[in-house]
C-alpha cells in the first residue's frame, strides 16, 4: 500500500479508488448527486441564494461521510486534513470578514461595480495575508515567477 499524501479535495476520490474501494466511492457519488439535486429543488423555491444555500448544506452533508470513508479505507481523519489547510480557512475567514466590512460601505454601487470591486478587495487581502504569513507554496508561486526560465 502506498502513501497518500493530504491534497485537498481529490483526497476523498483518489485513494478509496487507488485501493480497489471503486464500489465505495460509486456509492457515495450517487448518494451525493441525488442530495445535491433534492436540495436544489428545494432551493429553486427560494430563488438564487436559496440554490446556494443548499449547494453548502449538501457539501456540509456530505462532508461526514466522505470523511468517514477516508478514515476507515486509508485511516486519514477529519483532524488530520484540517490541521493541514487550517492557515486557507482562517485566511478566508479573514478575507470574507474584510469583504464584509468594506461591502457595507458600496451598498449603492451598481451590481457590477460591486463584483468588481469585492473581486479586487478579496484577492488583494488574500495575497497581502499570503505575503505577512509566508507560506511555503506562495513562495514557491513567487520563486517561479521571479525566475520563469529556470525549471
Amino acid at each position: 500500500i502506498r502513501d497518500y499524501k493530504v491534497t485537498g479535495v481529490q483526497t476523498c476520490a483518489l485513494p478509496s479508488s487507488a485501493l480497489g474501494r471503486a464500489d465505495l466511492l460509486l456509492k457515495l457519488g450517487v448518494f451525493e448527486k441525488g442530495l445535491y439535486i433534492i436540495l436544489s429543488f428545494i432551493g429553486i423555491n427560494y430563488g438564487l441564494h436559496g440554490i446556494v444555500y443548499a449547494n453548502v448544506l449538501g457539501s456540509l452533508i456530505i462532508l461526514v461521510p466522505k470523511y468517514y470513508l477516508l478514515k476507515i479505507v486509508v485511516g486519514i481523519s477529519f483532524k488530520d486534513h484540517f490541521l493541514n489547510y487550517w492557515s486557507i480557512v482562517s485566511k478566508c475567514g479573514i478575507m470574507w470578514i474584510v469583504l464584509y466590512i468594506c461591502s457595507s460601505y458600496l451598498e449603492e454601487s451598481s451590481c457590477y461595480t460591486l463584483l468588481f470591486i469585492n473581486i479586487v478587495i478579496g484577492s488583494m487581502t488574500y495575497l497581502s495575508l499570503n505575503l505577512i504569513f509566508k507560506d511555503q507554496i506562495f513562495e514557491e508561486i513567487l520563486t517561479k515567477l521571479k525566475n520563469p526560465l529556470n525549471k
